[in-house]
């Protein structure tokens, strides 16, 4: 078998929800065969933030006794990290939840912060993160923006190639402070316009779920409904991991947990709906099936596979073989109206986009024009 397919394939039967004899057999002989690169493992698993949870799910399996010694150290230690990581993210979570609650707002935390305050992951090492994503009222914005300035946390600078206006971005310009490990997104809006059409943020506030927090802070996250939603529009959609061919095997894995650990208060009726309405129903039959796939996830009552979602799957298999074409799809989907739209902040008619399209088309051309002038002094 191809080594990325097959490294690929052995993180996520370590991840999946399948417990039988079956499975544990295939990955035990998975890792006694001589076909098996760990560093190919290893660098995937870090490339898609999945390394902590593979370290949680072959130590679940009894797995992580049969690793070479110096994969087992690398794995052990980046849970160990991740999980302090995590417990600082959850403290820096409390404070700044506290500070908001003191100018009367109760904040939502989203995507994986939200994991912090319920029943998620069995480990709260497994879940990698990189910012705080929250979500305040649009009214209260600035306000908790600046309460954060004045204790310390600074905005972050503008990338060189891409200009954002936040004026009018969903969320502020991201914070961050020297001594923390991450950055903090104040969100006016759950989503971009464009994925808030399917998601609104007035119906995030209106059946997120309240939490108690440590020392009485009050704060709120979505429902599980909402989360499976969000979660799908934010990898698919606003990342473009459906039009990219690709696999954000983190996210697939949170889909999943969220599927076991809340699954009798999904209402899968409702996402196909609200999914369909908004012309964006295949994305998530597309993950859903994903997900049954890779990770053994069972598909939800009376949402059968499609032809196109199989197509999907299959596209993530040829990718998986053959790096080049992750290459060429990054590539086309720079051009893409929804990249356009989301790196240059500008609107979706075809002038527009099509001004956005050149514009990064010189960008890159003056970029290999430099790159070439370098290497002519060589």
């Amino acid at each position: 078998m191809n080594p990325r397919l097959a490294a690929f394939d052995f993180i996520a039967a370590c991840l999946s929800v399948r417990d039988d004899p079956d499975t544990e057999q295939a990955l035990r002989s998975a890792m006694s065969a001589q076909g098996l690169d760990w560093d190919l493992v290893l660098s995937i698993a870090d490339q898609q933030k999945i390394a902590p949870a593979l370290w949680v799910a072959l130590r679940a399996r009894k797995l992580a006794e049969r690793l070479l010694p110096d994969t087992r150290q690398a794995l052990f230690k980046l849970h160990l990290l991740n999980t302090f990581k995590n417990k600082a993210f959850k403290d820096q979570a409390v404070d700044i939840t506290r500070r908001f609650n003191a100018l009367g707002v109760e904040p939502m935390l989203l995507k994986g912060g939200a994991s912090l305050f319920t029943p998620t992951f069995d480990d709260p090492g497994a879940r990698v993160m990189t910012d705080l994503d929250v979500l305040v009222p649009a009214d209260a914005a600035q306000a908790c923006w600046t309460a954060l300035r004045a204790v310390g946390y600074e905005p972050i600078a503008d990338h060189p190639n891409i200009v954002v206006d936040y004026a009018r971005h969903h969320h502020l310009r991201p914070l961050y402070r020297p001594r923390d490990c991450g950055t903090i997104e104040i969100h006016r809006d759950g989503l971009p316009e464009s994925a808030a059409r399917i998601l609104p943020t007035r119906l995030l506030w209106n059946e997120a779920e309240a939490v108690v927090g440590p020392s009485e802070i009050r704060l709120k996250i979505p429902s599980p409904s909402h989360r499976i939603l969000h979660n799908v529009l934010h990898s698919d959609w606003i990342n473009g991991t459906h039009a990219r061919g690709v696999i954000a095997l983190r996210s697939l894995h949170e889909l999943a947990a969220i599927q076991t650990a809340r699954g009798a208060a999904i209402d899968w009726n409702r996402i196909v709906k609200m999914m369909d309405r908004g012309g964006h129903g295949r994305l998530l039959r597309a993950s859903l099936y994903l997900a049954h796939r890779y990770l053994g996830q069972p598909m939800p009552a009376d949402l059968k596979r499609t032809v196109g979602a199989w197509l999907h799957y299959a596209r993530t298999r040829s990718q998986l073989r053959w790096s080049g074409l992750d290459q060429a799809a990054e590539w086309l989907d720079g051009f893409s109206a929804r990249n356009i739209r989301e790196r240059y902040q500008c609107g979706d008619d075809f002038g527009s986009v099509a001004r956005g399209r050149l514009r990064l088309a010189a960008q890159l051309s003056w970029k290999r024009t430099k790159q070439f002038r370098v290497l002519g002094t060589l």
